[in-house]
């Protein structure tokens, strides 16, 4: 049986928490963020995700978009 969104989302809990913490000890002031920008994309081809697929938060409309 699958695990549940909320015991999934528990069992990233300790590793979001620490990328959080992470990302706070170096921040970064502005629109420009490419440490945590970095940050990111590892995390998230550590997971085996394509950081292009996942959000694509760029362009001249108020607000991002997320692709399918």
């Amino acid at each position: 049986m699958s695990p549940t969104l909320a015991e999934s989302a528990a069992l990233l809990q300790p590793e979001l928490a620490a990328l959080r913490r992470e990302l706070h000890r170096e921040p970064e002031i502005g629109l420009e963020l490419p440490l945590t920008q970095a940050r990111v994309v590892a995390a998230l081809r550590q997971g085996r995700l394509d950081p292009a697929g996942v959000a694509d938060l760029v362009g001249h409309h108020v607000g991002g978009h997320v692709r399918r």
